[in-house]
């Protein structure tokens, strides 16, 4: 720090001196000036990395780490309580009218004067059902094939039904419910093991249910071909992907579906689809595109940063919820889905109208010839299919 002494000193020196000195003091400031400057601005994109997450930015979530934000459901709170509601037809269970056992409870003697009634006729009978699983077990099946010798010499075998191969085996029934509760029902192979065990009293084990996953992935071979031939021809498809690790590596399990198939396949490369998530990442797919509504929902919160209030947001969530309930009354055979277009207003967009088209009958591009885009976010990206 420049004392009093030295300025004073600086001042008897002379004109030149102090203009020399006042320069030299300004130079220095500036570049510190220009230094601090250089420094924050390391400091907020720093600020800005820290504070980014799955939430606001385009951030997986396997990077949120320990400061991953708790999820959040999307789905509007409802306004009715839980159960039944007024005026809702209840649904109770019902007594069958051919029960499989029936239990009969006799009157041996008077509550009242203890007089015997074992052979009285009944006047009536009071009934109550009770619904339950029977004790169930294996039930062994055991086949046996007739050996007969011929007058001629020749030593005849009846065949044993297809499928029974091995002198001991577990039957179709067995097998089937092994794959559900794996494959299906996603439980590992001890899991599985012990419910096979409790319920069934089946003691088997890891490696034979091992066995009976690869018996049922070869006879899957032609229908999983065929589902994904099928789905290749439809018009609009839905597909997604979700990292998974492959001995250490990540690859992408990805997911093709219909209303009525779904296919699923795993691959070292995240690829591209006809029906998907996010335009950037597939635009060069050269497909008709629409992005899916439920990730319109995901994205909402980073696109709604760039929005004007929060009652953009609001009518962004009701537009796509509007249009997500109309489309699933359409599927379920009412009548077509009311949809005049899309008009912007303050920013966003929303159905208005009463014009009539119907989505599944005209290809996408023709109902929405161009990108619609919510604050830079596009809607819904849709662009005319190759002929390739």
């Amino acid at each position: 720090m420049l004392t009093r002494e030295q300025a004073q000193a600086i001042y008897r020196a002379g004109e030149e001196t102090v203009v020399r000195v006042l320069l030299a003091r300004e130079a220095r400031i500036h570049a510190l000036e220009q230094r601090v400057e250089d420094l924050q601005a390391q400091v907020r994109h720093l600020q800005d990395q820290l504070a980014k997450n799955s939430r606001n930015s385009s951030k997986p979530p396997s990077t949120d780490g320990f400061q991953k934000p708790a999820p959040k459901s999307l789905r509007e709170k409802c306004r009715r309580p839980s159960g039944g509601q007024p005026g809702h037809a209840g649904q109770t269970l019902a007594m069958a009218e051919k029960p499989d056992r029936i239990e009969p409870h006799r009157v041996e003697r008077c509550e009242c004067c203890d007089r015997s009634l074992a052979h009285r006729p009944p006047e009536g009978i009071e009934k109550r059902q009770v619904h339950d699983l029977p004790h169930i077990r294996l039930i062994v099946t055991e086949h046996q094939a007739e050996i007969k010798r011929c007058s001629c010499g020749h030593l005849n075998k009846a065949a044993f039904p297809e499928g029974v191969n091995a002198p001991v085996q577990y039957g179709p029934g067995l097998k089937a419910t092994a794959v559900y509760l794996k494959n299906y029902q996603f439980l590992p192979y001890e899991r599985t093991r012990e419910l096979l065990a409790d319920l069934f009293e089946c003691g088997i084990s890891e490696g034979t249910l091992a066995n009976i996953l690869g018996e049922c992935h070869e006879r899957l071979e032609q229908p999983v071909q065929q589902i994904k031939e099928r789905i290749a021809q439809v018009p609009v498809a839905h597909f997604d992907e979700s990292g998974a690790r492959v001995e250490g590596t990540l690859w992408w399990l990805h997911a093709a579906s219909t209303a009525t198939a779904t296919y699923y396949d795993i691959h070292p490369r995240r690829g591209g689809a006809r029906c998907h998530r996010h335009p950037a990442r597939f635009r060069r797919a050269g497909d008709a595109r629409l992005l899916a509504p439920v990730l319109r929902l995901r994205l909402r919160p980073r696109a709604m940063q760039r929005a004007s209030s929060a009652r953009t947001s609001y009518n962004f969530a009701a537009m796509v919820s509007s249009a997500s309930s109309q489309l699933i009354s359409r599927q379920r055979g009412s009548t077509p889905i009311p949809f005049s277009g899309f008009v912007r207003r303050k920013g966003w967009w929303t159905l208005q109208g009463s014009e009539t088209l119907r989505i599944f009958d005209i290809p996408l591009a023709q109902i929405f010839p161009r990108p619609l885009e919510l604050s830079g976010l596009p809607l819904m990206s849709c662009t005319t299919p190759s002929s390739t």
